[in-house]
This record gives C-alpha cells, structure tokens and sequence, in this order.
C-alpha cells in the first residue's frame, strides 16, 4: 500500500525563491536607505552648525555636497535647497535613486530635510 502525504516539491521551491527574493531586495535596498541616513545625519550638524559659515549658504552647499560625494549619491548643487528663517534653518534634498528589483527597475525619489536652530546669526 503506498503512503500519500500531499506533498510537492513545487511548493518547496516557491517558498525558497520568495525568501531569496526578500533576501535580494533587502541587498539591494538596505544600502540607499543607510546612505540616504547618513545623509541626513551630516546635514542636520550642518544646519545645527549653520553658524559657522556664518550664513554663507554656498559654504553649507559645498560641504553638504561633499558629503553626497563621499557616498556617491546623483545630488548636484541644484538639489540642495537652504532656507533660512529668523533662528531656523531648513535644509532638504531631493533626489533620485534606480533600483535592480531583479525582474523590474524602480526609480525612488528621496528627500530627505532637517529643520534645526541656530545661534548666532542675525537675519
């Protein structure tokens, strides 16, 4: 008498390509969403230290842009928007990023802003 379980190796794979799947998505996304938090960690000790380009906006762009640089984000200088208001500063990127989901390419906008006082600075 054979033994009938009701299993099928199909149902094995399945399960094994959509934990991969998740796996390769985490690969691929976990870094752009570390180096966009990375991002807005050193413009938020930029618009804290906002005071030490002494209001010079190009400054703050400069070493915002550097940062961008360092982990090879697509941000160029017309990215960068800084508003300054009485003792605030507000500092927001926008930006775009193309992402391999293996079977389709998906573009995410990030934007990432800080909005920090400041001392110091009288505007």
């Amino acid at each position: 008498m054979r033994s009938e379980r009701g299993d099928t190796k199909l149902g094995c794979i399945l399960y094994l390509l959509a934990a991969f799947y998740v796996i390769w998505l985490a690969i691929v996304m976990v870094p752009v969403f570390q180096a966009n938090l990375e991002l807005k960690d050193e413009m938020g000790q930029i618009a804290s230290s906002y005071s030490y380009f002494r209001g010079n906006k190009n400054k703050a762009v400069e070493a915002v842009l550097k940062k961008a640089q360092e982990l090879e984000l697509p941000i160029q200088k017309r990215d960068i928007r800084i508003v300054q208001r009485k003792n605030m500063v507000e500092i927001t990127i926008t930006y775009k990023r193309t992402l391999n989901l293996l079977f389709m390419k998906k573009e995410m906008t990030l934007k990432p802003t800080v909005n920090k006082p400041t001392y110091g600075i009288n505007r």
